[in-house]
């Protein structure tokens, strides 16, 4: 039973991932295209290295959260509990994803004089953990509610 959770758990957070990912990276691959210096051959190079480094950058992100907020969730909690509140458990999701953003940019200091936000990379992270977070949850709970018929696996 445990495993089967951890492996819902894990097919969610990569499919969050990935949908963070679809879009994100494009808001990335423009802010690259705005500091693009020589012609179309280093260009290109930049644009491949920068969606590499971006993909690498954010895998153990997921990684993490799987590891931090999906994986306890996925063991701790009730799946009957998950299913009767899903609306409440996805927004619940979102606003942890959020506040995980809020922490590593302390918001808190914003207060002190002279200190700024990073917009560009307040935004990105802000729809990077809140898709991250909400996809996986949602994906987590449709897997709950329909798991997979044992006719036609391989035992």
């Amino acid at each position: 039973m445990a495993g089967a959770r951890i492996r819902r758990s894990v097919l969610a957070v990569f499919l969050g991932w990935a949908s963070a990912i679809v879009v994100t990276l494009p808001i990335v691959l423009v802010r690259m295209l705005g500091n693009r210096d020589g012609g179309l051959q280093p260009l290109t190079a930049s644009l491949c290295w920068g969606a590499a480094v971006w993909l690498a950058w954010t895998l153990p992100i997921a990684g993490l959260g799987w590891l931090c907020g999906m994986l306890p969730a996925a063991l701790l909690l009730r799946e009957e509990w998950l299913l009767s509140n899903q609306k409440r458990t996805i927004w619940l999701s979102a606003a942890l994803g959020w506040t995980a953003v809020l922490v590593e940019f302390k918001v808190w200091r914003l207060v002190y004089p002279d200190t700024g936000l990073g917009v560009y990379l307040f935004t990105l992270y802000s729809l990077l953990l809140v898709i991250l977070a909400t996809v996986a949850t949602a994906v987590y709970m449709s897997l709950t509610s329909h798991p997979p018929t044992a006719k036609g696996r391989l035992t």
